[in-house]
């Protein structure tokens, strides 16, 4: 039995990982840097946009977009 809503398991297996409010997630973002990732920070997210910090200055992105150019940053051990 899985711990995610349908709709965020969904989104685990496609990507995998969910989106979660205070996430570490590396990002490519065309304004900051058009060639690679920068770590940024989601604020909040609704089933369209995803709202992220990077330095401090926030952003907009389409959440699907978002998901298709990020990866979750982990603790390593």
């Amino acid at each position: 039995m899985s711990d995610y809503c349908p709709e965020c398991e969904k989104q685990r297996i496609l990507y995998g990982f969910c989106l979660q409010v205070g996430g570490q997630y590396m990002t490519k973002v065309n304004e900051i840097m058009a060639c690679c990732a920068v770590p940024t920070t989601v604020t909040a997210f609704d089933t369209l946009t995803v709202t992220f910090t990077h330095k401090g200055k926030e952003y907009k992105m389409n959440k699907k977009e978002f998901l298709a150019k990020s990866w979750r940053k982990y603790d390593s051990y």
